[in-house]
């Protein structure tokens, strides 16, 4: 979990992805075209404030960016939109609204705000998008950079999967270098990457050479086998100035593409003895068939046992674990469905999940098995667990249930402290007429368990109700150390289904 604080206009990096539909695949790192993102920002401060936003083409010489601002009053949140409506609740960028265009973006403010970003190919307006485009993916925004990042689970062509990479200079220019070790053991490279100062590059897995030899561009079989498995491997970044970075993987083939999956790379401050994972399926529910699999990387400096605990709250209240014994430093194991290493939790089954080490791990969570949504998220070290955490996007039939474009959050958050607590989360709420409505809602739950909040749940009128065609930031406190991750779908509404997009919540100072 990432702190996104800027005060006294302080700028914080927001590693963005400004793609439009003139793109081709080979500029921007995806497969097809259309691709576009949008962004929530939300003040989780207590004054209101003004927050200012700064387009940067990518680098080497493109050109093309340009700058806004807007007010946003505390407790609110604002969705950026590149193509700029010009709609109440929105801001965008003159200078990227029309053409063609990719870069990155620095966001900053006089109040404390967090931010979402959602990368999409569906259409949506009159300029963003593809026909067929139904895949969404989101990240958050990152506060600072680092001059050390690393991934878990590399993709080239893995199981007809693929990673690209954007890494953003955050403030001064960089110069980066690249590592992956593939599962068999193998190490590719990438070095002297130049990105100049604010703006971004995008690195492929095809750049990636042992030798004279690129990583292979295809393989199957299980990613926890050495030999099976070439084209997946864990990724050390270093740069001699901070950077940031995000991940986003996707189909091979197939176009336009239908499904994506973003997070952010881990800092060094990221990564700990201890990480919460707040949502993990096997086959839940039966009838999409989604299950969990968690890339976890060793990054303690040795080799080390990692161990998987899994806390079940449906269909029953249950413990599973598994030990990945004698893990070497840099490499990562797969707790999944597929590779039997889920502990035996049984088909059916959600719960939550908390790894463990001696020395510091990485790992991110990623939902597949229903063709048509995915998602995709970094689990969270207890060091940066909090009693107040954020999470800027939650939709209840929003805009409406019947709306093409509509969409509906779940949001799990974790209870990682050591005893039992109460999570309340704080739902500020606007409607379809723009009117805002604070909302509140309570759920116990156990040391490592989950609670879920969503449409399913949570929607309806009187006490402890969202009403359906609301637009929500949410606050969620405790009086235990939390952790939470948002996921939002189509799933439960009688429209097209699109892709899910899940980001992590943020860490709020109680």
């Amino acid at each position: 979990m990432r702190k996104f604080k800027m005060v006294g206009k302080m700028a914080a990096a927001f590693v963005m992805l400004f793609v439009m539909t003139a793109v081709v695949a080979a500029q921007s790192g995806l497969t097809g075209t259309g691709w576009y993102t949008t962004a929530v920002i939300q003040n989780v401060g207590t004054t209101n404030g003004t927050i200012s936003l700064e387009a940067f083409a990518l680098t080497g010489g493109a050109t093309g960016g340009g700058t806004a601002s807007t007010p946003l009053n505390a407790g609110s949140a604002v969705t950026f939109r590149p193509d700029n409506p010009m709609a109440a609740g929105t801001v965008g960028i003159p200078g990227i609204a029309s053409g063609s265009f990719q870069g990155s973006m620095v966001l900053s403010s006089d109040v404390e705000v967090v931010s979402v970003a959602f990368v999409n190919n569906a259409p949506l307006g009159t300029s963003l998008g593809v026909a067929g485009g139904k895949a969404s993916a989101a990240y958050n925004g990152i506060p600072q950079g680092s001059t050390t990042l690393t991934y878990p689970a590399v993709k080239s062509g893995f199981n007809g999967r693929v990673t690209s990479f954007f890494i953003q200079a955050t403030g001064a220019a960089a110069t980066v270098s690249v590592s992956v070790v593939a599962n068999n053991g193998v190490t590719y490279t990438k070095s002297g990457i130049a990105i100049e100062a604010n703006k971004s590059y995008v690195l492929l897995t095809s750049a990636l050479m042992n030798g004279a030899n690129a990583m292979p561009g295809s393989c199957s079989g299980s990613a926890t086998s050495p030999t099976g498995a070439p084209c997946i491997g864990a990724m050390t970044l270093t740069s001699t100035a901070p950077v940031a970075g995000t991940v986003v993987e996707y189909p091979t083939v197939g176009a336009p593409a239908t499904v994506a999956m973003s997070t952010n790379m881990f800092a060094a401050s990221a990564a700990g003895t201890k990480l919460s994972c707040p949502t993990v399926k096997n086959r839940f529910p039966a009838a999409q068939l989604p299950a969990t699999g968690i890339a976890v990387q060793n990054v303690s400096g040795a080799a080390q046992d990692i161990t998987v605990t899994i806390v079940t709250r449906l269909p029953v209240v249950a413990t599973y674990t598994r030990v990945f014994p004698a893990v070497p430093n840099g490499a990562s194991v797969v707790a999944s469905r597929g590779a039997g290493t889920l502990g035996g939790m049984p088909d059916g089954a959600v719960g939550a999940a908390t790894i463990t080490a001696a020395g510091n791990v990485i790992a991110i969570a990623s939902e597949t098995g229903d063709a048509a949504r995915e998602g995709m998220y970094a689990c969270m070290s207890s060091t940066t667990a909090s009693t107040k955490v954020a999470a800027p996007v939650s939709k209840f039939e929003f805009p409406s249930k019947t709306n093409a474009a509509a969409g509906n959050t779940g949001i799990n958050v974790q209870n990682v402290g050591n005893a039992a607590t109460t999570i309340t989360g704080a739902f500020n709420c606007r409607n379809t007429g723009g009117v805002f409505t604070n909302y509140s809602i309570s759920k116990p739950a156990a040391p490592g368990a989950s609670a879920a909040f969503s449409p399913f749940t949570d929607m309806g009128v009187g006490a402890g109700k969202v009403p359906t065609g609301s637009l929500c930031s949410a606050v969620f406190t405790a009086t235990q150390p939390v952790v939470a991750i948002a996921n939002e779908s189509t799933e439960g509404l009688p429209i097209a289904v699109r892709d899910s997009s899940v980001y992590e919540g943020f860490t709020l100072t109680p």
